[in-house]
């Protein structure tokens, strides 16, 4: 399990940090497919309602089938047990169809949501042989199925997402993201070879990037800063989340630090706007230079203004 998974979340990306439930086989599903198509949806037929949280609206409501939920994922499977045996345990509990509140949910689409629990009664509900899925779909989908423990899902929207959707600059961090959060080594290994024919300066200005964690930051600088052709990508990457995401001297020493010490190429870097930078800011990023924090932010600033210019 990545280690990304264990931080807590304040946007949509970090909600990829939660501790996700193992992956376990579909094997299962296709028994509960035919009946559970007609079931779906239908007040009167559903034996179990999904009361679903959402953050930026109110709960909603779906009225499935127990059988085909535990057929499928068994994350809700063992949720909808602990629920039965609460009611069993409660005689006072009334007759009427147990609700079971998904709060691990609040941040996804409900559209997307919607649609992956009618696929656990209906296979049809999501087309991957022929796949029309956007980006944010398929990657919602994943992370759904990921966190329900269905392998076989999360197996075909990672297929969708290396096969049927190019990287580029504006989706770049993104895939990053999900290929860190969820240990997708085939992805982060394409990044790596992707991030050096990226066209230069275009990478920076995601805003996927702007909500990384420092700990996500430090691995990509370690990740790609040598990669051939990657440095200004690197480099203009890292200034552009220290602008939105650093407000103390301490971490923005830590930062460059890390990338400056990464930046092994001297060669690669010399070619690059930031060859007149780095050799200072290594002399001055020394743990025995004693420099203060305003005359590093002057000296920073300076040096950074000059270099962009160039």
């Amino acid at each position: 399990m990545s280690k990304y998974k264990k931080e807590s979340s304040s946007s949509d990306e970090e909600d990829d940090y939660k501790e996700s439930s193992p992956v376990s086989s579909d094997d299962r599903r296709d028994a509960s497919n035919d009946m559970g198509r007609h079931l779906f949806g239908c007040e009167k037929t559903s034996d179990i309602i999904l009361q679903i949280t959402q953050v930026a609206d109110d709960p909603f409501k779906l009225y499935c089938h127990k059988t085909c939920l535990e057929a499928n994922s068994p994350y809700l499977k063992s949720k909808i047990e602990d629920l039965l045996n609460i009611r069993d345990q409660h005689e006072s509990i009334d007759e009427s169809k147990p609700i079971l509140i998904l709060n691990d949910l609040e941040r996804y689409d409900k559209r997307i949501i919607t649609r992956v629990i009618k696929y656990m009664h209906d296979h049809h509900a999501i087309k991957f042989d022929n796949p029309i899925l956007c980006l944010e779909d398929c990657i919602t989908i994943f992370k759904i199925a990921t966190l329900f423990g269905m392998e076989q899902m999360a197996a075909r929207a990672k297929t969708v997402l290396m096969d049927h959707h190019v990287i580029d600059s504006h989706n770049f961090f993104q895939y990053y993201i999900l290929a860190k959060s969820y240990a997708l080594d085939q992805i982060l290994d394409e990044l790596k070879r992707l991030i050096g024919q990226l066209p230069e300066y275009t990478i920076h200005t995601s805003s996927h990037l702007m909500k990384m964690s420092e700990f996500m930051l430090m691995d990509f600088i370690t990740e790609m800063s040598n990669v051939d052709g990657s440095t200004v990508n690197v480099c203009m990457s890292v200034l552009a989340w220290c602008r939105v995401n650093v407000l103390d001297v301490k971490k923005l020493r830590k930062v460059l630090s890390n990338l400056c010490e990464s930046m092994r190429n001297e060669e690669q870097v010399k070619n690059t706007p930031f060859g007149l930078v780095f050799p200072v800011w290594k002399l001055f990023l020394k743990d025995e230079v004693s420099l203060s924090d305003e005359a590093f932010l002057c000296m920073y600033h300076s040096l950074l203004g000059s270099s962009l210019s160039y």
